[in-house]
């Protein structure tokens, strides 16, 4: 993993990834978690919310491989979650979106990086990717 601070793209990075909220204390950070998280400082964060594509196949704008083996998936998650535990604060919190397809390995993974499972959010929707062989799904989950 890169020194970011050594080489000044903390700034750099932050100065580009980073929205001012209402309250000046307050930053937002968009992006590919595998480049911002890395360039926070441990334990400074309070919220991470991650979204990460289902690796179901779908094709994206920036050539992201979405049909990947489930172990290399799995490898990247890991990393990504890795990542956001070292940056949480000990009160901190983690939304993990997750489809149906590694819902399970996603939950031990979570165990397995440190994190105290809680709850998981179905969050509802009406719209999602047709299927041909099966149903489509409803809902979402929030771990």
């Amino acid at each position: 993993m890169a020194n970011y601070e050594a080489t000044g793209m903390v700034a750099q990075l932050a100065s580009q990834s980073a929205y001012a909220l209402d309250n000046p204390a307050a930053r937002l950070y968009t992006g590919d978690c595998h480049s911002i998280l890395p360039t926070l400082p441990a334990r400074s964060v309070d919220l991470v919310v991650t979204d990460p594509p289902y690796n179901i196949g779908l094709e994206y704008n920036d050539n992201y491989d979405d049909d990947q083996d489930p172990a290399e998936f799995l490898a990247g998650l890991g990393a990504a979650l890795r990542e956001a535990h070292r940056v949480l604060k000990p009160a901190g919190s983690l939304f993990l979106f997750m489809g149906a397809w590694l819902q399970a390995e996603s939950l031990v993974l979570l165990k397995r990086v440190g994190f105290n499972f809680r709850n998981t959010i179905p969050w509802y929707n009406t719209f999602g990717q047709a299927q041909k062989r099966k149903f489509t799904p409803s809902w979402t989950a929030i771990h």
